[in-house]
């Protein structure tokens, strides 16, 4: 079935959706990378997803920026 409208969701929602979870994916990283103190070789193996995620974040605030869905932060004390 097809839906009549599709544009249930604007893009600013979805964009803010998926930040919210790729940001808590990840800090779902951090308690294995803690936890493997002594499997060197699955705490690289986080430690590399966990990066991954870091730079996916990251072009993804940048899209938010470019886009304007960010909201400018008050500057207190400026002249």
């Amino acid at each position: 079935m097809i839906p009549s409208e599709t544009q249930i969701t604007d893009d600013e929602h979805m964009f803010r959706t998926l930040l919210d979870g790729m940001q808590g994916a990840g800090s779902l990283y951090i308690q294995p990378i803690k936890e493997c103190t002594f499997n060197n070789r699955i705490r690289k193996i986080f430690i590399k997803l966990f990066k991954d995620e870091l730079g996916l974040i990251d072009k993804h605030y940048k899209f938010g920026k470019l886009k304007g869905w960010f909201n400018a932060m008050p500057l207190y004390g400026a002249k």
